[in-house]
């Protein structure tokens, strides 16, 4: 899961200069990987990954990013903000290949348009992995796993699958480090795998047999990319260690030991590959000898059942991934819900990019007058948007 950036970066406008055009359009090969590494880490290194960057560092990171669209000819525009110029870039099957890197070190807050329809429906980017929450049971050809409602969607294969008339989709991108990365797949890994399950809050919902079925904080498609129900969802799970024999939840979860323990979770988390990852569940991520007998160590003696040591081991995982994703998004100012999802004036917002696959779209995001509207979330061509400066 790690990447490492060891070779020494080159200045931006050199490395333009020399790569050759058709490498740019071609799928990621070792040399636009390369070029993409530099873009990537160059902006990292302007020192956007803390909560308040400096004007300057988010004038440098974006303008980064500009003078790479303009290099790869990817249809983009600039939309001017309380923080500056936020390059607004086109999504599709076609321009995926020159952006896929730059996506993958990224998370994304979005929101797909349903004009016409009873409201838009929010989603999460993870990386390059779509995911968005609804009705629980009803996803099943979806992507959904374990009865959640939460599907994943890869953008390699989903985005070619698209056409002309698909929903577009609206997603605030915000750059991450290699850390605050690690705390998104944690999070969403876990809750993929169903180490807790929130209820849902739209339509009545009921999904009360199945385990670790939390009775608070109920989610629907906004509130679950903000972990919006955070602190109800972790103050009921220690509340449910206590149950299972634990006197002081708190202690027990701030203990060194404890931290060991779920610090090497984590790590197994992070270290599956793609394949196992997507069908893991909470059993077998859990129900490990080590993972057991580490957990043994720190209750001492007690009478828990295996089913029980997994079910409190849930806990302390759902806690601990909670915890660390909340705060990623706090560090990143991201609040929400459903009126504000997209925060375009985000001084650590990146870009936005558009997913659309219209005839049209690439001409009118070229010359900045591209717009989408829908009922509750739109894109105007309201005189903010300009076309790519020129240098």
């Amino acid at each position: 899961m790690r990447r490492a950036f060891a070779k020494p970066l080159l200045i931006f406008a050199a490395l333009v200069a020399i790569l050759p055009t058709q490498l740019v359009f071609a799928q990621p090969g070792k040399d636009c990987q390369k070029y993409y590494e530099d873009v990537v880490t160059q902006s990292r290194n302007a020192d956007l990954t803390v909560k308040d960057p400096t004007p300057q560092a988010v004038k440098q990171v974006r303008g980064n990013l500009v003078r790479y669209l303009k290099e790869a000819g990817v249809p983009a525009f600039v939309r001017k903000t309380k923080n500056g110029d936020l390059p607004i870039v086109l999504l599709n099957k076609e321009t995926y290949p020159r952006l896929g890197y730059i996506l993958d070190n990224s998370l994304g807050m979005a929101a797909s348009l349903h004009p016409g329809g009873r409201t838009d429906h929010g989603m999460f980017r993870n990386r390059t992995k779509l995911i968005d929450l609804y009705n629980p049971g009803d996803r099943w050809n979806s992507g959904e796993f374990h009865r959640t409602g939460i599907a994943w969607k890869d953008l390699q294969d989903y985005l070619p699958r698209r056409k002309a008339d698909s929903r577009n989709i609206l997603d605030l991108s915000y750059l991450v480090s290699l850390e605050e990365r690690e705390a998104m797949e944690y999070y969403h890994r876990t809750r993929r795998a169903a180490v807790f399950r929130a209820p849902y809050a739209n339509w009545g919902s009921k999904i009360e047999d199945h385990p670790q079925f939390l009775c608070g904080g109920g989610e629907h498609c906004y509130t679950f990319p903000i972990a919006a129900g955070a602190q109800s969802h972790v103050s009921e799970m220690h509340q449910r260690i206590g149950k299972l024999g634990v006197k002081d939840p708190q202690t027990f979860m701030a203990s060194r030991s404890t931290k060991d323990l779920l610090g090497s979770v984590k790590r197994q988390v992070l270290d599956e590959d793609a394949d196992n990852y997507l069908k893991m569940e909470y059993k077998a991520l859990l129900d490990r000898p080590e993972t057991l007998e580490k957990l043994d160590q720190i209750l001492g003696e007690n009478t828990l059942k295996k089913e029980q040591k997994i079910e409190m081991l849930a806990y302390m995982v759902g806690i601990d991934a909670t915890r660390q994703y909340k705060g990623l998004l706090d560090k990143l100012s991201i609040e929400g819900g459903y009126s504000n999802i997209l925060q375009y004036d985000n001084p650590r917002a990146t870009a936005l990019f558009i997913y659309d696959d219209s005839p049209t779209a690439a001409q009118r995001f070229n010359d900045g007058t591209y717009e989408t509207i829908s009922d509750n979330y739109s894109f105007r061509n309201d005189g903010k948007n300009s076309p790519l400066p020129q240098e």
